[in-house]
């Protein structure tokens, strides 16, 4: 049989409130942890797309230049480089245009109401 030793009231309270410290301090180390590992997984993830997005601009860029020296053969070389630049021009034009119109239209602001000014003698 275990001993049961009378322990006073504030004694226990206090225990229970150390452990309660005790728990809550292990949780944040806990969530701390939990947040550097995804903080580290989401920078391993946003390199490896950073990386491909430049490797896309390369081989966009070669295979725009590509295109450059086809035309090249059919037209003088500057007017084939110009007509190659149309087309990513023209998309980025497009784009342009199409991402002003989703930002005045998403971020329009309602106008805010001017509180009236009360007079101090009123």
């Amino acid at each position: 049989m275990a001993v049961l030793t009378a322990r006073s009231v504030g004694s226990v309270v206090r225990d229970i409130g150390e452990n309660v410290d005790r728990i809550a301090r292990a949780e944040l180390q806990l969530a701390i942890a939990g947040l550097r590992l995804r903080i580290e997984a989401i920078g391993e993830v946003s390199a490896l797309l950073v990386a491909a997005a430049a490797a896309a601009v390369l081989a966009l860029q070669f295979a725009l230049l590509g295109g450059m020296f086809a035309l090249a053969r059919l037209m003088p070389f500057w007017l084939a480089a110009l007509a190659i630049a149309a087309v990513p021009g023209t998309v980025a034009v497009v784009l342009l245009l199409r991402g002003r119109v989703h930002l005045t239209h998403d971020l329009r602001l309602a106008p805010r109401e001017v509180p009236a000014v009360v007079p101090s003698g009123a």
